[in-house]
């Protein structure tokens, strides 16, 4: 997406759109710290358990993801503007609609990373791999048809967009 963003609109605009864009990370990484203990778990008992079993564990595994994802939403509303003029010690890096959409990346990108989890767990390699390909095919042309017309929000949305209309539903299927 960096690289994106400096070819339609130029090197000044990549470093709002990259602090700003580092919030889905840290949450990206919440979700794994959480959720990856759950593979081995769910990979070991899934066989005995059955698939009422994994059924139950995906809800409420799915719940916490959405937990997490909305407590890290409304502090990164309430609190990212501050921690973005203090990390970067520039106010002009705040930018509302980079943080909304960064706020949308990381719902997508922990949703899919709960679903990377179950089908992980369940031998399904292959079939994310499958989505990840699907999700990357669609960011690209999206990442440049919506910069060009959005501006950063429009290559971040495009990142969104794809995991949501490409990843989560083929994976989850």
């Amino acid at each position: 997406p960096d690289i994106i963003v400096a070819y339609l609109h130029g090197l000044s605009q990549v470093g709002p759109f990259a602090a700003i864009g580092r919030f889905p990370l840290l949450m990206l990484a919440t979700f794994q710290a959480i959720l990856l203990p759950y593979w081995p778990v769910i990979s070991a008992a899934a066989p005995h358990q059955g698939p009422a079993w994994i059924g139950d564990l995906a809800r409420r595994t799915l719940f916490l993801t959405l937990g997490i994802w909305a407590l890290g939403a409304a502090a990164f509303w309430l609190f990212g503007p501050r921690l973005i003029v203090a990390w970067m010690g520039r106010r002009d890096f705040v930018d509302t609609s980079l943080i909304a959409m960064a706020c949308l990346q990381a719902l997508g990108l922990g949703l899919f990373t709960w679903l990377s989890v179950f089908l992980g767990a369940l031998s399904r390699q292959r079939h994310l791999a499958r989505a990840a390909a699907i999700a990357v095919s669609l960011f690209i042309p999206l990442a440049v048809l919506l910069g060009q017309l959005l501006g950063p929000v429009g290559v971040g949305l495009a990142q969104a967009l794809a995991l949501f209309l490409g990843a989560i539903p083929l994976a989850g299927w």
